[in-house]
């Protein structure tokens, strides 16, 4: 799920910290945030991502989801730098991002790479120009930046790794 909101605010508990995010003009988001109530997403904020379970879902003027994430300090101050803004691009993770965040993390844990470094590598390729020529096209380093299709490629090329290791 992508859209644009902002963080509406935020509570620093004792184990955890609850994020209120606002999404505007989302109501076609409603489903796809009713199947992720309950289970730990990653979400993503502009550049800034965290770990955390959806709690709630509500609607009013526009729609929002309340999350709970670790209490560590550099999620503190990176949602304090967040606040200010009035618009984010805010991304919750699909199953199959999940999957393959999973995956590529403990790929490159067995490869001793990063999990960004692995997915730029699965997603770069050479491409023949009308003249002939090759042009290497760079690939992703985030899954958020994948569509669909290129998600199912990657997953099928990093089980294949997997496999073979």
């Amino acid at each position: 799920m992508k859209g644009t909101g902002r963080i509406a605010g935020y509570t620093v508990n004792r184990k955890t910290i609850s994020v209120q995010i606002e999404l505007s003009g989302a109501m076609a988001v409603i489903d796809e945030l009713e199947r992720s109530k309950g289970r730990m997403k990653t979400i993503r904020l502009d550049t800034f991502q965290v770990v955390g379970k959806i709690e709630s879902i509500n609607i009013r003027r526009s729609v929002g989801f309340l999350i709970h994430t670790a209490r560590l300090d550099f999620i503190n101050r990176g949602l304090f730098r967040l606040i200010e803004k009035e618009s984010l691009t805010i991304e919750v993770s699909t199953p199959q991002q999940d999957k393959l965040l999973y995956l590529l993390e403990t790929v490159a844990g067995k490869r001793s790479q990063k999990p960004q470094d692995l997915l730029f590598e699965l997603t770069s390729f050479k491409k023949k120009d009308g003249d002939g020529s090759e042009k290497t096209i760079p690939g992703r380093r985030s899954v958020f930046d994948l569509s669909e299709a290129q998600s199912s490629v990657v997953l099928d090329k990093i089980r294949r790794l997997s496999v073979a290791r």
